[in-house]
């Protein structure tokens, strides 16, 4: 069996499968937004509830507003100094609320891919990928998959004593 990460496409149906816990949406013309899904700039694919941290400080939603002022605003002069107004305001009163409301309006859902690595659980090492686990612990024993192999062959003689003494692992997917 073929397991694939990340983005797959096939003609208008798209599905996502998440780095950290290998779920799967699949859906016709959807993208990660639709998914509840992020991508950082890595190329990671994941779920966003295991972000490090999901919520960004009012700070960081003032400099939202401000580059989509500078970039996106598409009003009139007086509509955009009426839009830094309101925004000076929010800020001098620290008014979230307002701020919350105002980037639901202009949020395009596009915040979802190319995310900073920062918030990326597998960039952070906040979460390692079954693959990654595997090459850390072959790498922290100086073994191979073979070696690892010929030890539980040699230690369980069989597939069924093994998955007995393995059993279930926290994270860990079964693709048998």
């Amino acid at each position: 069996m073929k397991i694939r990460s990340g983005f797959v496409s096939n003609s208008s149906s798209s599905s996502f499968i998440c780095a950290v816990c290998n779920a799967s949406h699949t859906g016709y013309d959807i993208g990660l937004s639709e998914c509840e899904m992020s991508e950082c700039t890595e190329g990671h694919t994941f779920c966003d509830e295991h972000m490090p941290d999901k919520s960004d400080t009012f700070d960081d939603r003032v400099a939202k507003v401000k580059k989509y002022l500078k970039e996106d605003f598409d009003g009139s002069r007086g509509e955009k100094l009426d839009a830094e107004d309101r925004l000076t305001t929010i800020i001098k009163e620290k008014d979230d609320c307002d701020l919350e409301d105002w980037i639901s309006e202009i949020d395009d859902g596009d915040d979802c891919y190319e995310l900073d690595p920062s918030k990326c659980p597998i960039c952070t090492l906040k979460s390692l990928n079954d693959f990654e686990a595997l090459a850390y612990l072959l790498k922290k024993s100086g073994q191979t998959k073979e070696d690892l192999a010929v030890q539980v062959k040699s230690e369980f003689g069989t597939y069924k004593k093994y998955k007995s003494y393995v059993g279930e692992v926290d994270g860990v997917v079964d693709c048998s």
